[in-house]
């Protein structure tokens, strides 16, 4: 929720074209705040099924579904009764939750139920003992899916969505193109359908189909659409079984606060986990994570979330089963909040629903804005590539790592030679190297908190602070996201961990691009009319800028020359004017009292990302699986 952006239109399309470009599944949103309105969620969600809706006269491309979930186990004295549902927005946790959006697409994942709760597992201090078993997870709000218009185009989830007893579950359009061997149980041969059709449940469908017509969508409608179980514009790259009549395809609540973690003495030391095909019982407590004041707690402190990704992988449920967990950690215990991230129960488990019940799962993810300075060295990294099992000290880690190299997204090497801005310390790690660092500046308090007005994009990025863990994907199973831009004509590519948004916005390739290439799709810049619908919002003037600045400019803290700002936004990219870049004061890198007049077209982007989107950059992760 910010006034300054009005009815979050021009934001939410802007996310929803950053996910686009880089055809996200899934995006992990931190620090939500929700102040007696979802308008924001449901926004989001539209400008997301619209980013992937031109795909033909009436035709779906894609279908978003969201669930989010307040940051904060609540108890308080006059509800004596413990309710692991409880949760809320607090002071301790800084009034913030989390929301999850995923893109359905069977053929690549479902994603599960939010895991039961463990009655042993939770059991707060303080309390009586609570039967064993599992209590149901509704920490969430609730999934939203699209709907019907006359129901008021998005909805509540009204109960699980499952595929239904019978025949004809399934609707693939006119112009399928069926891959090779076609689909003899259905009497379907290979090449492009002439006619819509019906598939039966656990027909297989064969590698190589194109779903170039229209989507996959399911004949039997939820919230009076038919939801679109594969994606227009999808090929399948290997064969894929439709799901069984009865199978559940989506319930309604996947998103889930961490609930439990390995416990801890009252030195701090941590117990060990027993890995292993058969390991012996192991302990769960009811997690600690630090407030905003720095002590760990039970009660009212942020915690993670996370989600289950049950992807399409051959092999055990231990290879499908993907924790996906995002975390805000708060600025005052980040060290702790990592370490206590570490050993969570879903950094070493996963519920299996088929089991039913908790199995060591070989893949997991943690990630988010961790408010610790990148250094893989350091107790609050080192903690999470430590192997499992119980060597000296720790009593294991979480193993996040492969053949020995921790896996941290976000790592590129120390800078060679120093930068020259920030002025460098003693010795240079991974944290000064532009490309690991997530955070947009606009002052930099090495030099006095002054203004960086340089014309160099790299010194508006500060703090590696954003990242992502992980465990069980070799460096093939998780390449480094490939981008595509277009310069004079030529197609250039580049890999990357973070999304330069200050550069996707100003038309500029990240250096070091790659060859030129002869083919593929754009997918760095942001498209003009999405930057210039931001002149609509209700900060700028009723009528324009008469008599300089209108009457000022409100909320716009930092933005040096709105007029020059909006000017921008009504060409719809930051470039440097044609005679050249302004000078930036005495050093290329922040000037003097009284700001220039003229302010380089680098700070302008960096003022317009910061003020208007966000001061992070987004991390970006694939796994090809």
């Amino acid at each position: 929720q910010n006034g300054r952006r009005g009815n979050n239109v021009a934001l939410c399309n802007f996310i929803a074209s950053v996910v686009r470009n880089v055809d996200a599944d899934v995006l992990c949103l931190m620090e939500l705040r929700v102040s007696g309105t979802l308008a924001p969620i449901f926004q989001l969600q539209t400008s997301l099924i619209n980013a992937y809706y031109l795909v033909g006269p009436g035709i779906q491309g894609a279908e978003w579904y969201c669930d989010w979930v307040p940051g904060c186990l609540t108890h308080n004295a006059m509800l004596p009764a413990y309710d692991p549902n409880r949760v809320g927005f607090t002071g301790q946790g800084r009034y913030e939750g989390y929301a999850v959006f995923w893109k359905q697409n069977i053929a690549k994942f479902l994603m599960q139920p939010a895991d039961p709760h463990d009655n042993v597992a939770v059991n707060p201090p303080g309390f009586p003992p609570v039967a064993p078993g599992f209590t149901p997870n509704t920490q969430s709000a609730g999934v939203r899916a699209r709907a019907a218009p006359a129901m008021g185009g998005i909805n509540l989830l009204p109960g699980n969505m499952t595929v239904p007893v019978g025949a004809a579950q399934f609707h693939i359009p006119a112009g399928t193109i069926i891959g090779p061997g076609g689909i003899p149980g259905a009497g379907i041969p290979p090449g492009p359908t002439v006619a819509a059709g019906n598939l039966n449940a656990g027909i297989v469908i064969p590698a190589g189909t194109a779903f170039n017509g229209g989507p996959m969508t399911l004949n039997a409608p939820v919230l009076g659409v038919n939801p679109i179980l594969i994606p227009s514009g999808y090929t399948l790259p290997a064969a894929f079984p439709l799901p069984a009549a009865g199978s559940f395809l989506l319930t309604p609540h996947v998103l889930s606060l961490v609930m439990s973690a390995r416990p801890t003495d009252p030195a701090g030391n941590i117990a060990n986990y027993n890995p292993g095909p058969a390991p012996p019982p192991n302990a769960w407590n009811l997690g600690l994570f630090p407030g905003t004041a720095g002590a760990n707690l039970w009660n009212g402190s942020r915690r993670p979330a996370y989600c289950t990704l049950q992807v399409t992988a051959p092999g055990a449920p231990v290879n499908r089963l993907v924790p996906v967990t995002f975390y805000h950690t708060p600025v005052a215990g980040a060290v702790a909040a990592m370490a206590r991230a570490a050993i969570s129960r879903q950094a070493h488990e996963v519920y299996d629903w088929a089991a039913p019940g908790f199995i060591q799962n070989q893949r997991a993810m943690i990630g988010g804005d961790l408010n610790a300075r990148l250094d893989p060295g350091a107790f609050h990294y080192a903690l999470y590539a430590a192997p499992l099992g119980p060597p000296a000290g720790m009593n294991g880690g979480a193993d996040f790592s492969h053949m020995g190299n921790a896996n941290i997204r976000v790592n590129q090497p120390a800078p060679v030679p120093a930068p020259a801005f920030p002025p460098p310390p003693a010795a240079l790690t991974q944290a000064d190297n532009p490309e690991n660092k997530s955070m947009i500046q606009l002052r930099h308090p090495i030099i006095g908190g002054q203004q960086v007005l340089s014309n160099n994009l790299d010194h508006y990025r500060r703090s590696a602070y954003d990242n992502i863990l992980y465990r069980g994907l070799t460096p093939a199973e998780s390449p480094r996201h490939t981008f595509y831009a277009t310069v004079g004509g030529v197609q250039q590519t580049f890999r990357a961990d973070l999304y330069d948004l200050v550069r996707a916005v100003s038309g500029v390739v990240p250096p070091g691009a790659g060859a030129p290439m002869a083919a593929g799709v754009d997918n760095f810049f942001i498209f003009a009319g999405i930057i210039q619908a931001f002149q609509h919002v209700p900060v700028w003037p009723v009528g324009g800028f008469v008599g300089g600045f209108g009457g000022g400019i409100i909320g716009l803290n930092g933005i040096e020359n709105p007029v020059q700002l909006y000017a921008d936004l009504l060409l719809g990219i930051f470039q440097p004017a044609a005679a050249g870049d302004p000078p930036a004061g005495p050093g290329p890198y922040a000037g003097p009292l009284p700001i220039p007049a003229v302010i380089t077209a680098q700070r302008r982007a960096a003022e317009f990302i910061k003020r208007f989107v966000s001061d992070h950059l987004p991390v970006v992760f694939t796994m090809d699986l």
